[in-house]
């Protein structure tokens, strides 16, 4: 009887023993998945223009740890983007929150998501692979020259206002404001991003009220010209 016991005995502490070792090598497993494999953040993603559709190669993507209110907290990994644009991120993160921003020197549109664009910094979603595109324009130059070619004296005013090809409305009028025969050129030319700016002219002559609309499109780091007749 006594024998029985002790087979038994070593039967439990063998099958305690077996388990145990499954259990550290199911931890193990799901610990080196996590570090090699899965790095529980993975962003991936391209840095592009939306007018030419071309990646930026060469800026700069940070993923930062910490809130989104405070995202200078600590800069965990950066990566640059390659010739088509492209960057990837993979980092084995802990508790905390992390975000990822894109340090573009032009002008810089955000993220995109349904054809909308964020300049807020991505939150990241742990345990989950995120691709996200970001769009972003060179500046060009723009020389601006405004007439009235149809004077009919001092009380003639005018008052312009801008829209950028990705703008959903125009900006309050006073791009240009002037009163009488008014003819002028910039003498030097002005930064603004790539792409077509729209124009809208409010003229009052004689106490009659009309609009005026003007398109350019700004070149890549070239000089436009826009001349606004009224």
């Amino acid at each position: 009887m006594a024998l029985f016991i002790f087979n038994r005995t070593k039967q439990l502490h063998l099958k305690y023993f077996i388990k145990n070792i499954a259990l550290i090598l199911l931890f193990s497993g799901s610990l080196f998945s996590c570090t090699k494999f899965g790095k529980n953040i993975t962003v991936t993603g391209r840095v592009l223009n939306p007018i030419t559709g071309e990646g930026h190669e060469g800026v700069k993507v940070v993923l930062h740890k910490g809130t989104l209110e405070i995202v200078g907290g600590k800069t965990v990994k950066t990566v640059y983007t390659g010739a088509d644009g492209r960057f990837e991120i993979n980092h084995a993160g802990g508790v905390m929150t992390y975000s990822v921003v894109v340090q573009y020197g032009g002008y810089d549109l955000g993220w995109d998501i349904d054809g909308s664009y964020n300049l807020q910094p991505l939150g990241i979603t742990k345990g989950k692979k995120q691709n996200v595109d970001y769009h972003g324009v060179p500046y060009g130059n723009l020389i601006t020259h405004a007439e009235n070619i149809n004077c009919s004296g001092p009380a003639d005013s005018m008052q312009s206002r801008a829209r950028y090809q990705f703008d959903s409305n125009y900006d309050s009028f006073g791009y240009i404001w002037r009163e009488g025969c008014y003819n002028y050129t910039s003498p030097t030319a002005s930064k603004v991003p790539m792409g077509y700016r729209y124009i809208e002219t409010k003229v009052v002559r004689s106490g009659v009220t009309t609009y005026v609309y003007d398109t350019v499109f700004v070149t890549e780091q070239g000089t436009s010209y826009l001349d606004i007749l009224y």
